[in-house]
């Protein structure tokens, strides 16, 4: 090998030395696909107040006879802690007992008090259904945040047109 290969060479290995000690030092997060410390996470769930999950649910009439039925939902955090971005939660519509939307929030920080809504059209054309009806909203359905109650996490409407 020449003297500038191995000039070359040694750089290289330096760099890839100090790559590796450098992400090493920051735990590796960047490759596990992590956002957050893990011990900031563990330290944090020591010491902070609980969060309260809470759904509300309110049932949109159709503008229109024989139109669709709107869910409008607002997803909240009623208690004294937060939920932090890195505690993933799924929340869920139901029609008549049969599931037809969830979605999994992962990246929401949900300080207290703060909130979210969303409506949700329901199709008449897809999910065949008739005057009348159950409409049912769920938050945290895989009982994945820990919380002051769970007892506000569910809320049923019920709908006649």
């Amino acid at each position: 090998m020449e003297k500038s290969q191995k000039t070359a060479l040694t750089i290289f290995i330096l760099i890839v030395v100090f790559i590796v000690v450098a992400l090493k030092i920051n735990g590796g997060g960047y490759f596990q696909g992590k956002i957050f410390n893990e011990e900031d996470s563990a330290e944090a769930d020591i010491d902070e107040p609980l969060p309260d999950l809470s759904v509300t649910l309110s049932v949109i009439a159709p503008a229109v006879v024989g139109g669709d039925v709107t869910a409008d939902v607002t997803v909240g955090n009623n208690g004294p802690g937060r939920i932090r971005g890195d505690r993933t939660f799924k929340y869920a519509l139901y029609l008549d007992e049969t599931e037809i939307f969830s979605n999994s929030d992962s990246y929401t920080f949900l300080e207290p008090g703060d909130s979210f809504n969303f409506q949700y059209p329901i199709s008449r054309e897809i999910y065949q259904y008739g005057d009348s009806g159950t409409i049912r909203a769920v938050v945290d359905t895989e009982d994945s945040i820990s919380e002051i109650t769970e007892e506000n996490n569910s809320v049923e409407r019920g709908f006649s047109l």
